[in-house]
């Protein structure tokens, strides 16, 4: 296994965003493996732990493994293989975090119920089905629009 590989190290990895590696365990012949129960013999570590969230490991197929994994900030963050208990040699690698990177995909216009009014609009949050709630500081209310800015409900007043 000293030629197992890993695939995505390359990539540009973002504080928050969810991050996937593909580990490709070979034989000395450079042919991947497809050792019976070698799931159970990978281990992964990805250090600082405190700043790492949703690891997961798993078979990919065809004698891969996918590691996906959520760095928490940015920063150095080291990856440890080890293969029945071997450190691989080229271990640790080492791979850069940057800031999240946000992008305005488009202007939002919010259509609110009749006779209200956005006094100070303060936050924003957007989940994975699109809502999307807004909080009126001044108003005391937030609002939870759809992802085309139709509001769908008031709360507070």
């Amino acid at each position: 296994m000293s030629q197992c590989t890993v695939e995505g190290l390359d990539q540009i990895l973002q504080a928050g965003v969810a991050a996937e590696l593909i580990l490709c365990p070979k034989t000395p012949e450079r042919e991947i493996s497809n050792q019976p129960d070698l799931k159970n013999q990978i281990e992964v570590l990805i250090e600082p732990t405190k700043d790492v969230t949703n690891v997961i490991f798993s078979e990919k197929g065809n004698g891969k493994f996918k590691v996906n994994f959520t760095p928490k900030v940015p920063g150095s963050y080291n990856i440890k293989v080890k293969i029945n208990g071997d450190k691989l040699p080229n271990c640790p690698f080492t791979t850069q975090v940057k800031e999240r990177e946000l992008v305005v995909v488009s202007d939002l216009n919010l259509k609110l119920f009749k006779r209200d009014e956005l006094h100070a609009p303060a936050r924003i949050a957007v989940n994975t089905t699109g809502k999307i709630a807004l909080t009126d500081y001044k108003g005391h209310s937030v609002y939870i629009f759809d992802k085309e800015g139709t509001c769908l409900r008031k709360i507070g007043s």
